[in-house]
């Protein structure tokens, strides 16, 4: 098998407005995070004072939300239609021609996915800033209790040892997640709680399910412009028992062709597995255990996924024949060969999520590992693609999975004491054509980043 040899998709996520998206929350977030730490560093007692501070927060949250509605109203209809474009392509490579004189998507369609997606981010915000306003009100009632007790002390009332400036565990907390963690926005959970986030981590994963559900809809809906009704999900040759069920089959878009199942629900894209061998280690809220005992335990559910904490949806044990064994000074990973990887530029920026199959194409990229210190504080480090050994290994061997509730899916893995951040298996829909029983063959064409 010559790997180097093998094609790039033709179309790929464009990263370009995803990334200034990103950099903009970034820049947000900092910002409000040194707005907090500067107002509790100079305190006063009069609300007022609290109240001005809020203020200047508030209007960097609304930039937040600025920043979210521009790079939707721009891209998802963009994303659509390029969807749209290339199932347009395969389409009439059948000869096949439209049968609409416009597009069968409801109006307002787009528009709505794009005001869902707002609502969410909205929520997050409108948390975000009730969390600022309680650590200042904390901290506000703190300064005034030490007044109290400083007045107290001057007036003989009590003894001059008595401890003051003692922050409450509410201080200490959101002190810790806004400014110290930089988790700045806030979810609400389907299942209850809530879960905080950088807004730059929140706002791609909006994004990136936003763009995937604009892209399938392009798809849909250009299948049924033509008069067609069936889509077929892509196959990965995977074994995963998540994802095996649906790979390379045929779905109705309607539900009224006879002989296959409606396009809907379970059936949608998105089954997404971590696979790997049974040497590595997955990173949980207990630290680092063998993801062959997690995934054969019952008690363990929650791993930690791009710095956040989740539950495991599935957890599934499967046969592989091939695996890629990524060797370096820093990094030592073997995972199935058509695993996803996450990969980033020089400056440890999000570029986009790659197969491994396809990792010659990107030598100049880099991936990111984890260093963990002797006193357990750890950092990125970035390794270029290049200096990388890697190797193609065929052996038929159990690969073990981990899919949880990220859209991004990086789990952060383990192998002979070296830590890296890997991703996941992506899974798209094509239009099908129902003539001669065969799936027709499909140029690599990737519409879902």
């Amino acid at each position: 098998m010559n790997l180097s040899r093998l094609p790039k998709s033709e179309q790929e996520f464009n990263d370009i407005p995803l990334r200034l998206l990103i950099a903009s929350m970034r820049s947000a977030r900092e910002s409000i995070q040194l707005k907090i730490a500067e107002a509790i560093a100079n305190g006063k007692l009069v609300s007022s004072y609290w109240a001005l501070r809020e203020r200047e927060i508030s209007k960097v949250y609304e930039e937040m939300l600025a920043y979210e509605r521009a790079y939707l109203d721009k891209n998802i209809p963009k994303e659509f239609m390029a969807a749209r474009k290339l199932a347009k392509q395969y389409l009439e490579k059948f000869g096949l021609k439209s049968r609409s004189t416009r597009s069968l998507l409801p109006i307002n369609a787009l528009q709505v996915v794009i005001e869902d997606a707002m609502a969410l981010f909205q929520t997050a915000v409108d948390n975000g800033k009730s969390q600022v306003r309680q650590l200042f009100r904390a901290t506000q009632q703190r300064l005034i209790s030490e007044l109290q007790i400083n007045n107290a002390i001057a007036s003989g009332l009590i003894e001059t040892n008595t401890v003051t400036g003692v922050k409450s565990n509410i201080e200490k907390v959101l002190y810790q997640k806004l400014v110290t963690d930089g988790h700045v926005i806030t979810t609400n959970v389907r299942t209850g709680g809530q879960r905080s986030f950088t807004p730059e981590y929140y706002a791609e994963m909006v994004a990136r399910t936003r763009t995937r559900e604009a892209q399938s809809m392009g798809v849909v809906n250009m299948t049924l412009e033509y008069g067609q009704d069936l889509v077929k999900v892509s196959s990965h040759n995977t074994l995963t028992p998540i994802c095996k069920p649906h790979e390379g089959k045929v779905y109705s878009i309607s539900g009224s062709t006879p002989g296959y199942e409606k396009y809907e629900g379970d059936n949608r894209v998105g089954y997404h597995p971590n696979s790997a061998s049974a040497d590595t280690e997955i990173l949980t809220h207990k630290g680092f255990v063998n993801i062959k005992e997690f995934c054969e335990s019952k008690n363990e559910c929650i791993v930690i996924s791009s710095g956040q904490p989740y539950q495991v949806e599935q957890k599934h044990i499967h046969s592989c024949k091939y695996w890629f064994e990524l060797k370096h000074d820093k990094l030592d990973a073997k995972l199935t060969w058509n695993h996803n990887q996450t990969i980033y530029d020089e400056m440890g920026d999000y570029l986009k999520t790659i197969k491994l199959h396809e990792i010659f194409h990107y030598l100049n990229e880099y991936i990111r590992v984890r260093v963990t210190e002797e006193d357990s504080r750890f950092y990125w480090h970035m390794i270029k693609i290049a200096d990388i050994k890697i190797s193609l290994l065929e052996s038929e061997e159990l690969a073990y999975c981990v899919g949880v509730q990220s859209d991004k899916h990086d789990l952060v893995f383990r192998r002979n004491g070296k830590e890296f951040e890997t991703g996941n298996c992506l899974h798209v829909i094509t239009p099908y054509i129902d003539r001669t029983g065969l799936s027709p063959a499909l140029p690599p064409v990737r519409l879902v980043p």
